[in-house]
């Protein structure tokens, strides 16, 4: 879906770029040919054409894919669109601190113990709560790594590709830097002097 000349992403294997997450394991009965199903995005134009490669991908299975695409206070109210949706496609931008990453991420996405429903948020809490009793980061790194690996065997994330962040002005512009999670801060930008 993702090819490796992308000039503003990089095919993924895993949750983050440099794990390698198991293959999703395969459905007990595959979907119908002549089924349609619901994906829904929000607004960022990079989602696009990655929807489009997904609808691409499911039609020579002969699956129908119907894209919703919605601006992002709209998808932030899951609850109102959630009941008719079987596909979502959705990012995330983490800290440079990818230990405090992943705890927030996996703990705190309402959309993702939504779709895991009760046994598989409780599953969740629970790894989350080792997590938090180990000490030593690697070996915390190493149960976020296995969370990802279950979430992906089972089919409930799918990573697809890693964003490549940068900044491009003026070069009059002065003080340019991509601040955390992605963020620029505005307040520390200045014009140069033209002389």
């Amino acid at each position: 879906m993702v090819t490796a000349d992308d000039p503003l992403r990089e095919p993924a294997s895993g949750l983050l770029p440099d794990w390698q997450q198991p293959g999703v394991q395969p459905a007990a009965t595959p979907l119908p040919a002549g089924q349609v199903l619901t994906l829904v995005t929000y607004e960022l134009a990079s989602f696009q054409p990655l929807a489009q490669s997904i609808a691409d991908r499911l039609a020579a299975a002969g699956v129908g894919l119907r894209i919703r695409t919605l601006d992002y206070p709209r998808y932030e109210r899951f609850e109102d669109w959630w009941h008719d949706t079987d596909l979502v496609l959705s990012s995330e931008v983490l800290h440079d601190d990818r230990d405090y990453s992943c705890y927030e991420w996996l703990g705190g996405n309402p959309l993702l113990r939504a779709a895991l429903g009760e046994g598989g948020a409780a599953r969740m809490a629970a790894a989350l709560q080792v997590v938090q009793a180990t000490p030593a980061r690697e070996a915390r790194m190493q149960a976020y790594q296995r969370i990802a690996d279950w979430l992906v065997a089972e089919g409930w994330l799918l990573p697809l590709s890693h964003e490549r962040q940068g900044v491009a002005a003026s070069p009059r512009v002065g003080g340019l830097a991509l601040g955390l999670n992605g963020w620029m801060d505005f307040a520390s930008l200045w014009l140069r002097d033209d002389g």
